[in-house]
């Protein structure tokens, strides 16, 4: 992104450039590019490399516990099963237990924590009839914090990911 982005700054600054643009044009397009050229160069930053030896003497504190004892922030977790095996339902009861900060099956969430939970295939009506199922069978309360993204409440459809 950030390449195609420089190359529309100087493709510009070079068609100014063809037209014999003296003056102001190069200036008015070198403004009209500022934010973009600004947000481009602050994630220029630098990248750290640190030795084996350095990042074993470094005092990290633990990562945070979301539904212990099985999720933490900044984990990356992934169930595969055949369809029809219930991954709607575990990925919806993990979801509503860490949005209310409560229980799905032996997992507890310590507090609660915001939660989107997108679905590109279920209907939306047995979403809710899930959702109610689980939040009643582990006694929990519907929540702000759990966000659902379902492809039959997008106008458009589902957006390429």
């Amino acid at each position: 992104m950030a390449k195609a982005s420089f190359r529309r700054i100087v493709q510009d600054l070079a068609e100014a450039g063809s037209r014999g643009a003296l003056g102001d044009e190069p200036l008015a397009l070198v403004a009209k590019h500022e934010a973009r050229l600004e947000g481009l160069t602050a994630h220029a930053r630098p990248l750290r490399v640190v030795t084996s030896k350095e990042l074993l003497s470094m005092d990290l504190p633990p990562r945070e516990l979301i539904l212990s004892p099985i999720l933490r922030k900044k984990d990356l977790a992934m169930f595969h099963a055949w369809r029809g095996t219930g991954k709607t339902w575990l990925g919806l009861g993990i979801a509503a237990a860490v949005a209310a900060g409560g229980k799905f099956l032996a997992w507890q969430a310590p507090k609660p924590a915001g939660v989107l939970f997108v679905d590109g295939e279920m209907p939306v009506e047995a979403i809710q009839e899930r959702l109610t199922i689980i939040l009643e069978s582990c006694d929990l309360e519907p929540d702000d914090r759990l966000k659902i993204v379902t492809p039959d409440l997008l106008e458009h459809g589902v957006p390429n990911l």
